[in-house]
């Protein structure tokens, strides 16, 4: 089973709700999202956290899991939303988009800690 730096693919499993379509629930999507989204947030933070995370503590790395892993979540879902009522799905949206915007705030606080100790070392 492949993985992801930040996550891996069990863990994204457990994030997902029973009624999303199985096609998009497999190794090979999950994958290919795990990846986009490892690579937007090094690109969009202007910091690096792939290379950086063994030295990364545990709480950010907790935060970069949850983040890539809401992400994932919703391109999951957004694929096919048929197999629930959209009152549900609009809610399992929100609540994967509130886990987002904060992991984003709080990772773009940290990457620049992060960079100020990279340029004073």
């Amino acid at each position: 089973m492949a993985t992801g730096i930040f996550i891996t693919i069990a863990e994204v499993q457990k994030l997902v709700p029973i009624w999303a379509n199985a096609t998009y629930n497999a190794e090979a999507y999950i994958d290919q999202y795990t990846s986009f989204w490892e690579s937007y947030i090094n690109v969009t933070m202007n910091y690096n956290w792939s290379d950086n995370y063994a030295a990364a503590d545990t709480d950010t790395k907790r935060i970069l899991s949850q983040y890539v892993g809401a992400q994932v979540v919703m391109d999951i879902l957004q694929n096919d939303i048929s197999g629930t009522d959209i009152r549900v799905a609009e809610f399992f949206f929100d609540r994967m988009t509130d886990v987002i915007n904060k992991c984003f705030t709080q990772l773009k606080e940290s990457a620049s800690l992060e960079a100020i100790k990279d340029n004073a070392a």
